[in-house]
């Protein structure tokens, strides 16, 4: 079962990063960023593959140039702890095609951001074997004229009801009341509490959790058995793995400087204590195999031979002759104590040799913790 990577991150002027440098990085594109003065060139990135950019309906047509499209969100988030851009990159099954991936990464994007109201800027990348997208998207929608929308709104605040809460006057204990004039006509009305939300659920929790499952299904209906994705945490797989920390923005910010955060190295030994782990798990997979094969083999050779117990490997290595001299269909020169390559007893010590290695070296990453 294949796991799933899906990595967001917000993209904020606080942390001194650049919505354009974003884009230039992704896209393997050179492009100035009017706000700092500066030009970004990142042309000889080889693993770009293909980058375009989605606009939603109402969206500007000039948005589909990414230098217009990115100076222009940062213009208008001028605010210096503004949010400028949700940033994806997500891990594409090695099983599909070069086409497959693109059309399918399209496919996804199109329905689940830019139907969404998002202006969804992405490049396929394949680098060293690894297949992945990123994505850069506007946290803002638009209005029918093409204006950028508001980041929240108020509404009334409700009750568990559904009901109004009203605004209670500290003095009288009542209902607070203002005075309207309008054109002449004095009105009253009654004053209720109003809060401040975002205009859209794309910051939640709950949308990022509805987007990885959407991803895993999307995937799935194209992947088969054990390349199938699971979605659910090592917790939640009772799976024999160390969990990572939580990184953080700022540390993978200050990682692209060249800091390197406590989190970020002991990540990087918990991520080497799972490689030799999941090693440990595919070299027991092995042995159970060749043990299995071993087993039909002893099966065939008794049945063959008439045996009426039950024979045991320690019964056939002592024979002289060996394991495989006795069994129809085998290479006698190929006999258990020959010393051969294809020897199945000789495949056997071998990967348990490996395996007390892997074991030896996951000791050792716990003890230096």
């Amino acid at each position: 079962m294949a796991f799933l990577f899906m990595q967001a991150k917000i993209i904020k002027a606080s942390s001194g990063r650049s919505a354009v440098a974003a884009a230039a990085y992704q896209a393997a594109q050179k492009l100035k960023d009017d706000s700092l003065g500066m030009t970004f060139q990142y042309r000889n990135k080889e693993e770009v593959v293909f980058s375009e950019i989605l606009l939603p309906s109402h969206a500007p047509a000039a948005y589909a140039d990414r230098e217009t499209l990115w100076n222009a969100v940062q213009a208008k988030e001028r605010n210096a702890n503004g949010h400028v851009a949700r940033q994806f990159i997500i891990a594409m099954p090695k099983e599909w095609t070069r086409e497959e991936s693109i059309s399918r990464a399209r496919d996804f994007i199109q329905k689940h951001l830019v139907d969404a109201g998002m202006v969804a800027d992405w490049a396929f990348h394949m680098k060293d074997g690894n297949p992945h997208l990123h994505c850069l998207c506007t946290i803002r929608g638009f209005k029918e004229d093409g204006t950028w929308d508001a980041r929240e709104k108020k509404v009334y605040a409700l009750d568990e009801n559904g009901q109004r809460i009203p605004e209670i006057d500290p003095k009288t204990g009542e209902q607070k009341i203002r005075t309207r004039n309008r054109n002449g006509s004095v009105t009253t009305e009654k004053i209720w509490k109003r809060v401040t939300v975002q205009s859209n659920p794309w910051n939640s929790r709950q949308f990022l959790h509805e987007l990885k499952r959407s991803w895993v299904s999307y995937c799935n209906s194209y992947l088969q058995g054990e390349s199938q994705i699971d979605n659910r945490s090592t917790h939640e797989q009772e799976s024999n793995r160390v969990p990572l920390l939580h990184e953080g923005p700022e540390a993978r910010a200050a990682l692209e400087r060249g800091i390197v955060f406590d989190v970020i190295k002991e990540n990087q030994e918990r991520r080497s204590i799972n490689a030799a782990l999941a090693k440990m798990e595919q070299l027991i997979r092995d042995a159970r195999k060749l043990l299995d094969e071993l087993r039909q083999k002893f099966i065939k050779w008794r049945e063959s031979h008439g045996q009426k117990r039950s024979v045991t490997a320690e019964d056939l290595i002592r024979r002289n002759g060996g394991l495989t001299s006795a069994i129809p269909g085998t290479n006698p020169g190929n006999a258990i104590g020959a010393g051969e390559e294809d020897n199945p007893y000789e495949r056997i010590k071998r990967i348990t040799a490996q395996l007390e290695k892997q074991t030896q070296q996951v000791r050792k990453h716990r003890q230096h913790r």
